[in-house]
C-alpha cells in the first residue's frame, strides 16, 4: 500500500534552499489534514483517507507508533481543526458530510449533527475567540456554524451556488470569508450571513484555501486550484 510521511522541521536556510527533518513518520493510507495542538507543542494530529484519527508525540524516542488511534469512518477524513481553548479537543470533517468532536485524551468521539450537510465536508475551523463556536464548509454550497454551549445547535448558515472549498473566521471582528469552486472569496458579517459585504473575483479557478491573517483584520490569503 501507499505510505504518506510527515517531516518537521527544524531548520530552513532561504540562502541555499536547504532545510533539515528532525522527525517523521508514515501510513499506510493518505493523510488528508494535519494539525499541532494549539496547548501542547509535542502533539501532532493527522487524519487520513481509510477515517482514522491518529496524533502522535514528536518528542517520543518512536515517533512511527501513534500515541492515540480511532476509527471515525469508513469515508475519507478531509479537515481536522484543534482547539484553541481545550487542549485535547479537535474537529474532523468528513467526505460523507459527517462531523466529529474527539478528544485524544479521553478517547472520546462524539458526532455533531449528523447528516445536516449533503455532501462532503471540506473545512471545519474553530472560532479564535469563542471556545464553542466553530463551523463547517462543504461541498453542497453551504456553511453551518455551530454552538457546543447549546449542544452543537446550527445557530446560523450561509447559502451559496457552488462548493465551499474553504473558510476561515476573522479574529479582530465580525468578519467570515469563504472560497468557493465559483473561484470567488466571499466576505460576510456574521451578525447577517444572507449575502456577502463583499465578493472578490481574480482567481481562474477554485479558491481551495483562505485565511485571515492573526495579526492584522484587514489582511486575508487565498490559494487557488
Amino acid at each position: 500500500p501507499p505510505f504518506t510521511s510527515c517531516i518537521f522541521i527544524s531548520n530552513y536556510n532561504l540562502l541555499n534552499n536547504s532545510c533539515l527533518p528532525i522527525k517523521s513518520f508514515s501510513y499506510s493510507n493518505a493523510m488528508f489534514s494535519i494539525g499541532f495542538s494549539e496547548k501542547q507543542p509535542n502533539i501532532v494530529s493527522v487524519v487520513t483517507g481509510d477515517g482514522m484519527f491518529l496524533s502522535y508525540n514528536i518528542e517520543a524516542d518512536e515517533i512511527q507508533n501513534p500515541i492515540v488511534s480511532l476509527k471515525l469512518s469508513n469515508k475519507e477524513l478531509n479537515s481536522i481543526a484543534a482547539s484553541h481553548h481545550i487542549p485535547s479537543l479537535y474537529l474532523v470533517g468528513s467526505s460523507n458530510g459527517r462531523i466529529f468532536l474527539v478528544d485524544n485524551e479521553t478517547n472520546k468521539i462524539d458526532p455533531i449533527q449528523t447528516n445536516i450537510h449533503q455532501s462532503g465536508i471540506t473545512n471545519v475551523v474553530w472560532h479564535p475567540n469563542h471556545k464553542n463556536i466553530f463551523c463547517s464548509s462543504s461541498n453542497d454550497g453551504k456553511v453551518f456554524f455551530y454552538d457546543l454551549s447549546s449542544k452543537g445547535a446550527i445557530k446560523s448558515q450561509i447559502s451559496e451556488q457552488k462548493d465551499v472549498l474553504s473558510c476561515d473566521f476573522n479574529k479582530y471582528d465580525n468578519t467570515f470569508v469563504t472560497g468557493s469552486s465559483d473561484n470567488s472569496i466571499k466576505i460576510y458579517d456574521l451578525r447577517n450571513t444572507r449575502s456577502p459585504l463583499l465578493v472578490i473575483n481574480g482567481h481562474r479557478y477554485g479558491v481551495k484555501k483562505v485565511k485571515f491573517s492573526p495579526f492584522d483584520s484587514k489582511i486575508l490569503m487565498s490559494g487557488s486550484l
